[in-house]
């Protein structure tokens, strides 16, 4: 485990998740429809079930998380998220930690979008719509910097 790793994007209609090895080349990747309503427990459970379907043998060593609302510096908790009822204070990073055998931080879509602005395309055979999912989890990886390192 360590020399791949997923990054998941909580968007406001699907949850995307890839698996990427350290040169940032998409392995696996898939989707759901965002549960309704989009309480903080259907969402984990969908998330778990999304990202063992992509990686099945546990070879990814850590999960970035996007989600569309206030993280706390940590990256372990969703404080508030305006898009989805019942999301304040959610420790989401733990409750998926168990369930997915995996180191996992959480990152705010903002983060993300400043990782984007700073770098050329990422991979010329990565779709566009899984994009975010890669800088979920780069922007994981600065959390873990000592579990991988990237070109």
């Amino acid at each position: 485990m360590g020399s791949q790793f997923i990054g998941a994007d909580i968007g406001l209609t699907f949850i995307k998740a890839g698996r990427f090895d350290e040169s940032g080349e998409l392995l696996s990747k898939a989707q759901t429809q965002l549960p309704q309503p989009s309480m903080p427990g259907a969402v984990t459970v969908d998330l778990c079930e999304l990202i063992q379907s992509i990686d099945i043998a546990c070879e990814a060593g850590f999960v970035g998380v996007l989600v569309k609302g206030d993280v706390d510096p940590k990256g372990r908790t969703v404080r508030t998220c305006v898009y989805f009822p019942g999301w304040t204070d959610v420790p989401l990073a733990d409750w998926l930690e168990p369930r997915l055998r995996r180191k996992v931080v959480l990152c705010k879509d903002n983060d993300c979008a400043l990782l984007e602005e700073g770098r050329n395309s990422e991979s010329s055979s990565l779709d566009d719509s899984f994009l975010l999912t890669l800088l979920a989890a780069r922007s994981a990886s600065d959390k873990f910097s000592s579990l991988i390192v990237f070109p």
